[in-house]
């Protein structure tokens, strides 16, 4: 497929993706559901070409994760995905990035800090953390029992976003769903 209908494509499941996110926010779950369909339905079909780009595979793997209306998620597609981005790219930031927040979504907390670790130290993660990866350790910690932790990653993840990406969508999700994690009284 021709580099710029690949583009196209990515772009068109990515509106349909945020287009659910901005749905869902709004209490609209049924319109919300179907735009999410349509994200799903695009990068999947892209997914099952001769030659996927590791980008569709990654917002595939992404949506799949970490989609807003739950009932969209399927885990086993995203770790097949997000392996397939991989092993086309191991070093890209966002891959690893989307495959530790995969682990963290199965619970697979210590192979998911295993990863962000990695991703700290890797040259595509220029010595420190994306704000995606802050709000991934604070779920982590949390979950895992360590409520302190997770508050100063999640501080450290807020300062992030006002000073890098304000407005992202995804990372305030993230930010969002660590907050009502750590007031929660259990993990």
């Amino acid at each position: 497929m021709a580099a710029a209908s690949r583009t196209a494509r990515h772009a068109q499941a990515l509106i349909h993706s945020y287009l659910g996110d901005l749905l869902h926010r709004t209490d609209r779950a049924d319109t919300a559901a179907a735009e999410y369909q349509q994200a799903i339905a695009i990068w999947t079909s892209a997914a099952a070409e001769r030659e996927p780009s590791p980008e569709t595979l990654q917002g595939l793997a992404w949506l799949l994760a970490h989609c807003q209306d739950e009932s969209q998620r399927d885990l086993q597609l995203a770790d097949r995905y997000v392996a397939q981005a991989m092993k086309l790219a191991p070093s890209h930031a966002g891959f690893i990035c989307t495959a530790a927040a995969v682990y963290y979504r199965q619970g697979l907390y210590a192979k998911s800090e295993t990863l962000l670790d990695a991703l700290r130290k890797s040259p595509s993660g220029a010595g420190g953390y994306t704000g995606h990866a802050l709000a991934l350790l604070a779920l982590n910690r949390r979950q895992q029992g360590q409520p302190e932790q997770a508050r100063a990653w999640l501080e450290e993840c807020r300062q992030w976003r006002t000073a890098n990406r304000p407005g992202n969508r995804e990372l305030t999700a993230l930010i969002e769903e660590a907050e009502q994690a750590i007031a929660a009284k259990t993990p």
